[in-house]
C-alpha cells in the first residue's frame, strides 16, 4: 500500500510554500527534458508528500487518437493527471498548444471513462500551464513565482486523500478475500504451521500470477481447468504445483499435468518443505480460492504482506479482524527513521554526481556494499521500505549514467542478502523473507519500465538473513559475519508494569548490575545491544520509542549509560509525535525517534512537532541531549532536596482505607443523616481528577479526634473497623503494621498551613498546569503533590511559560499526558534565586490577575479541565497568563523569550550552572549531596 499521504488539514499553505521555494531554488537552471525532467517531477509530488513511484507512471505507451500510432504520455497518473514535460527552450505559445494538442490526443485514446485524467500539465520547467479539464479553466505559473502561487496544485491533494482511501478500500477487499479463504480452510488443518505455510504460498501463487512472475493468469487457468467444478482434486492439484515450483526444470519427472510442469522454477525455500498430506477440500474453498483467483493481486504492496496475513490469521481479535487490510506500520512513519538515518545522504551525494560518470558509478558501488539490520524486524516493514528506497535510487542512477546495456549495468546493486533481520516469531520471519523477495520483483519490474532492462526475479538466488530467536540473547556478530552499517527498527515497547517473567529476565540480562534499570521500558534493552555492537566502528542506529526513554528518570539511567559507558553522540532525533499504525480500533502511541552513534557530526537534526499528529519542523542544531533537544549532555536525576532554595515538595495524604473513608456528595448526606455528629470531622477530599473538573469529593479526618469523641460515634466506629480488616487481611507487611492506627490515614501528609496543589497528572491539551493555593483545611489525597507555605510568588514561577518548557521536556509521561514527578522536575528546577522587590510584585500582582479570571469563569460553570484546554481556554485568562510569563521571564533577567526551545536551552544552562556551583561546594566542604 501507499505511504499515506499528509492532507490538507495538516500541510498548510505555509508548509507547501516554503517547499515549494526550496524547490524552486533547485531546479531554476534544469533544462533538458530527457535527462532531467524525471528527477523534476519525483522532487515536485514531495512538496505535497505524494511519492511519485506508487501513484504515476513516466512515458507510459498508449496510442494516438487521430493517427492510430503509438506514443508515449511523459507521466499519467491514472484517472487523476497527465503531465507533458518539455525541453526549457520549448517555451513559445505555439510550442505550449502543440503539446496540449498531443496530450488531448492521448486523453481521448483511453477507452476507459476512469483511466481519463482530470488535469493536463503542460510545462517546460520554467513554466506550468495547468488545465482543469472539469471546469474548463487555465492557470498559469512560472517556476519563479511558484512559491507564492503553490495553491493552484492542491488539487494534487485531494487526488492523494482520494487515493488513499481507494487504497485503503483494496486492502480491505484483499484482506476479506483471504480471510474468507483461510475461515474455510482452517478447520482442515491439523498443523497450525501447515495452514499458514499453505496460506502464504496461494498468496505467492495469486500475486505472481498477476505480476509477470508466472505467465499471466497461469495460477488460475490451472485451478479453473483442471479443478472446477469439483474441489476433489485440488489437494493433489496444489501437492503437485508446489513440489514443480521448487523443482529445477531438469529434475521434474514426466508425471506431472503439463499445464503443472509449464510452471517456473521457484527456488528461495519459499517450496521446499513439504506440507504433508493436503486435506481434502470442501467445494466452498475452491468457490473462496476462485474469488481470490478473480483479484488483481498488482495493487497490494509487499509492505502490508505481513500486515495483511497477521489481520486473517488472527480471527481471535475481533478488532483487528475488523480492520481488515489497515493493521501495518505506516510508511510515512517508517521514512522518518530511514530518510535523516541514510537516505537523505544518498540522495545528496546522487545530486552531487551529477553529471559525472565517475562519481555516479562510484555511488553505485557504495550503494551495493551497504547492509540493513532490524534486529525487532516483525514482518520487515522496515527493511522492505529499506531495500524498495535503495533500488529506486539505484535505478536514478542507471537512468543519469546513460548506461548502452553494459553487462555491468544490467543487475540491480542492491542485494537481499545485504538485509539482516533478528525476529523472536518464526512465522513473521518467514513473511519477511517471502514480502522482501516480492518487492525485489516489484523493483525489477520498475528497473524494466524505467530502464528496459529485465532481470529475471525467478529463480530466487538469494534472501534476507533473517534469524530467528531472542535478540536480546542473540550475539548479532556472530550471527552476521559481516555488520551492518545501518540498524534500526522498532523494538516492542512494554513499560516495566507490562513486561513479562522472560521480559524482565532480558532486562537483568542486558543491564546486569546497572541501579535503577529496573523502571527502564522494555525497549530500551535494544538500545544497549545496539551501542554494543556498534561501539568504535561507523555504524549508525535509529530505533522508534516510547516518549518515555526521553522524559522522566529513565533518562538520567538509560542515557547516562549510552554517553558514559558506550560513548553514543546523538544524530538525529524526532520528539514526540503521535505513532499510528493505521488499524481501526487501535490506539496510537506517543513515540519519539532517535538516530545514534559511537562517533560525532556536525549534521545533527531535531524534528519538532506543534502537533503531534502532524508534520515536524526539522532544525539543525550543535547538539542533541537526551531530552532530545539542543543543548548540552546532561542528565536531570532524581533528588530527594530542592537544588534551589525553595519551600520542599511532598506526596498528598494515601488512605489504605479500603474505601471506608472516603464519600461522595450522596455517600455524605447518607451517612450524616445517621450520625450527624461526625459532620465537624467530614472534611473535602482534593484529588487531581475532582480539583480540574470541579467536582467534590469527602473524607473522613479523625486525625484531631479524641477517643472519647469517636467512641461516641457509632457509624464511624464501623468505618474504623472496616479499616483495620481490611489492612490486617493486606499481603503487604507495611500495610498490616498500620492496621495497629486504622483511625488515621495509612500516610498523612496534610501540610498544616495553606499550600501549593500539584496535579500529577495533565493532560499535554494544556499550555499551563492549572496549579492553584489551596487551604489548609482542604485534604490533598496521594494523586496530588503539595508544597507547604507556598506564596504567591512561588504560584506565580510554576505557572509560568518558563516552569512549563522545563516540565514539557523534563517529565515522565502517561501517553503523552504530563506526569508532574517531585525528585526529577521540581526538585532540579533552576528557580530564580534573588529576585528583586520589583520583579516579586510584578509576579504577585500577576497571579492575582490569573487567580480573578478562573473566579470569574468558574462561577459561570466553567472547571479548570474548561478554561486551561488549549481549545477553549479564554481570551481574558490567555491575556494574564501572558502578562505573568513576562513577570516571571524578567525574574531571569531577560524582557520575554520567543518560545520554549529557547527556554529549555537557558534553563538547562542554569541548571548545568547549579549542578557545578553544587559540585564546587562538595568539594570545599567535604559534603555529601543527598
Amino acid at each position: 500500500m501507499a505511504s499515506k499521504v499528509v492532507l490538507e488539514t495538516v500541510l498548510t499553505d505555509n508548509e507547501l510554500k516554503k517547499r515549494a521555494e526550496k524547490f524552486k531554488l533547485r531546479h531554476s537552471i534544469s533544462q533538458n527534458e530527457r535527462a532531467e525532467a524525471q528527477t523534476f517531477w519525483n522532487e515536485f509530488f514531495t512538496i505535497f508528500d505524494i511519492d511519485r513511484y506508487k501513484v504515476a507512471r513516466f512515458e507510459m505507451p498508449t496510442q494516438r487518437n487521430s493517427t492510430n500510432g503509438s506514443g508515449f504520455i511523459d507521466m499519467f497518473w491514472k484517472g487523476k493527471l497527465l503531465i507533458e514535460h518539455k525541453s526549457a527552450n520549448k517555451s513559445s505559445p505555439a510550442d505550449f498548444e502543440k503539446a496540449l494538442v498531443q496530450a488531448m490526443d492521448y486523453v481521448k485514446s483511453l477507452k476507459k471513462e476512469e483511466e481519463k485524467p482530470k488535469h493536463i500539465i503542460i510545462c517546460n520547467f520554467q513554466k506550468f500551464k495547468i488545465y482543469d479539464l472539469q471546469h474548463k479553466k487555465t492557470t498559469i505559473i512560472e517556476l519563479k513565482n511558484l512559491h507564492n502561487e503553490i495553491a493552484a496544485f492542491r488539487f494534487l491533494l485531494g487526488f492523494a486523500k482520494q487515493l488513499e482511501t481507494e487504497e485503503e478500500e483494496v486492502n480491505k477487499k484483499a484482506a476479506k478475500k483471504l480471510a474468507a479463504l483461510f475461515d474455510h480452510v482452517k478447520s482442515d488443518f491439523e498443523d497450525k504451521e501447515d495452514l499458514r505455510l499453505f496460506m502464504i504460498r496461494l498468496l505467492f501463487c495469486l500475486f505472481a500470477e498477476d505480476t509477470g512472475i508466472f505467465e499471466f493468469q497461469q495460477f488460475t487457468r490451472l485451478i479453473r481447468l483442471e479443478v472446477e467444478p469439483s474441489a476433489k482434486n485440488l489437494a493433489k492439484i496444489l501437492n503437485d504445483l508446489f513440489e514443480v515450483l521448487d523443482s529445477p526444470l531438469d529434475k521434474r519427472t514426466n508425471k506431472m499435468l503439463p499445464s503443472i510442469a509449464k510452471f517456473p522454477y521457484v527456488n528461495g525455500t519459499l517450496f521446499q518443505k513439504k506440507i504433508g498430506k493436503l486435506p481434502i477440500f470442501s467445494s466452498a474453498v475452491l468457490k473462496e480460492l476462485v474469488y481470490c483467483c478473480d483479484f488483481d493481486w498488482t495493487q497490494i504492496q509487499p509492505v502490508i504482506f505481513g500486515s495483511l496475513f497477521q489481520t486473517v490469521l488472527d480471527d481471535t481479535s475481533k478488532t483487528i479482524r475488523g480492520s481488515l487490510g489497515a493493521h501495518y506500520t505506516s510508511e510515512v512513519n517508517i521514512m522518518k527513521i530511514i530518510e535523516p538515518l541514510f537516505l537523505n545522504d544518498l540522495k545528496k551525494e546522487l545530486l552531487a554526481a551529477k553529471g559525472d560518470k565517475k562519481k555516479l558509478e562510484k555511488l553505485r558501488a557504495k550503494i551495493s556494499e551497504l547492509r540493513f539490520l532490524d534486529p525487532a524486524c516483525g514482518c520487515g516493514n522496515f527493511l522492505i521500505i529499506a531495500y524498495r528506497e535503495l533500488r529506486m535510487l539505484d535505478i536514478e542512477i542507471l537512468k543519469q549514467l546513460n548506461f548502452s546495456k553494459e553487462a555491468a549495468y544490467l543487475t540491480a546493486s542492491v542485494h537481499l542478502d545485504s538485509f539482516y533481520g533478528i525476529e523472536y516469531d518464526d512465522f513473521s520471519a518467514y513473511i519477511a523473507k517471502v514480502a522482501l523477495w516480492l518487492m525485489e520483483h516489484k523493483c525489477n519490474m520498475k528497473l524494466f519500465e524505467s530502464c528496459n532492462i529485465n532481470i529475471p526475479t525467478i529463480p530466487l538466488k538469494e534472501a534476507a538473513k533473517i534469524e530467528i530467536g531472542n535478540a536480546l540473547r542473540i550475539d548479532w556478530t556472530k550471527k552476521f559475519p559481516k555488520k551492518a552499517d545501518f540498524v534500526l527498527g522498532n523494538p516492542p515497547f512494554l513499560g516495566k508494569q507490562l513486561q513479562s517473567a522472560e521480559q524482565k529476565e532480558d532486562m537483568d540480562l542486558v543491564f546486569k548490575d546497572l541501579q535503577g534499570a529496573g523502571v527502564l521500558d522494555y525497549v530500551t534493552c535494544w538500545y544497549i545491544r545496539a551501542a554494543q555492537y556498534i561501539k568504535e566502528t561507523t555504524i549508525k542506529a535509529a530505533f522508534v520509542s516510547t516518549n518515555s526513554i526521553a522524559q522522566g528518570e529513565q533518562v538520567g539511567i538509560l542515557w547516562k549509560e549510552m554517553f558514559e559507558r558506550y560513548k553514543m553522540k546523538i544524530h538525529f532525533a524526532h520528539q514526540t509525535f503521535r505513532w499510528n499504525n493505521d488499524a481501526d480500533g487501535v490506539a496510537a502511541v506517543h513515540c519519539v525517534i532517535v538516530g545514534f552513534a559511537n562517533f560525532d557530526t556536525n549534521e545533527k537534526y531535531v524534528y519538532e512537532y506543534d502537533n503531534i499528529g502532524g508534520e515536524p519542523a526539522e532544525l539543525k542544531v550543535k547538539n542533541i541531549n537526551p531530552y532530545l533537544v539542543e543543548g548540552n549532555d546532561i542528565f536531570v536525576e532524581k533528588r530527594r532536596k530542592p537544588i534551589t532554595n525553595v519551600a520542599e515538595i511532598s506526596f498528598g495524604s494515601m488512605p489504605n482505607d479500603g474505601g471506608n473513608f472516603l464519600f461522595t456528595d450522596e455517600e455524605k448526606d447518607d451517612f450524616l443523616k445517621k450520625e450527624p455528629n461526625a459532620a465537624v470531622f467530614i472534611k473535602q477530599l482534593i484529588s487531581a481528577q475532582e480539583f480540574l473538573n470541579g467536582k467534590t469529593k469527602w473524607c473522613l479526618w479523625l486525625k484531631d479526634a479524641l477517643p472519647n469523641e469517636i467512641n461516641h460515634l457509632k457509624e464511624v466506629k464501623k468505618r474504623i473497623e472496616n479499616v483495620k480488616k481490611a489492612r490486617s487481611s493486606s499481603n503487604r507487611a507495611a500495610t498490616q503494621k498500620l492496621a495497629a492506627t486504622p483511625y488515621l490515614f495509612g500516610e498523612d501528609r496534610q501540610p498544616n498551613s495553606n499550600y501549593i496543589f500539584v496535579p500529577l497528572t495533565s493532560s499535554e491539551n494544556r499550555d499551563y498546569i492549572p496549579f492553584a493555593l489551596i487551604t489548609k483545611e482542604k485534604i490533598a489525597n496521594n494523586t496530588v503533590s503539595v508544597i507547604p507555605n507556598g506564596d504567591n510568588l512561588l504560584l506565580g514561577l510554576m505557572l509560568s511559560k518558563m516552569h512549563m518548557a522545563w516540565v514539557k521536556y523534563v517529565c515522565g509521561r502517561l501517553k503523552s499526558d504530563y506526569r508532574y514527578s517531585n525528585e526529577v522536575v521540581y526538585n532540579n528546577y533552576p528557580f530564580p534565586q534573588n529576585v528583586s522587590k520589583e520583579n516579586k510584585t510584578d509576579v504577585e500582582k500577576a497571579v492575582k490577575e490569573v487567580l480573578k479570571a478562573r473566579e470569574k469563569h468558574t462561577k459561570s460553570g466553567s472547571t479548570l479541565a474548561d478554561m486551561y484546554s488549549n481549545l477553549t481556554m479564554p481570551k481574558d485568562l490567555q491575556d494574564t497568563h501572558k502578562a505573568l510569563d513576562k513577570a516571571v521571564d524578567a525574574c531571569y533577567g531577560k524582557a520575554v523569550y520567543t518560545n520554549d526551545a529557547k527556554r529549555i536551552a537557558f534553563l538547562f544552562e542554569e541548571y548545568e550552572r547549579l549542578i557545578l556551583e553544587e559540585k564546587i561546594d562538595k568539594e570545599f566542604s567535604g559534603t555529601k549531596i543527598k
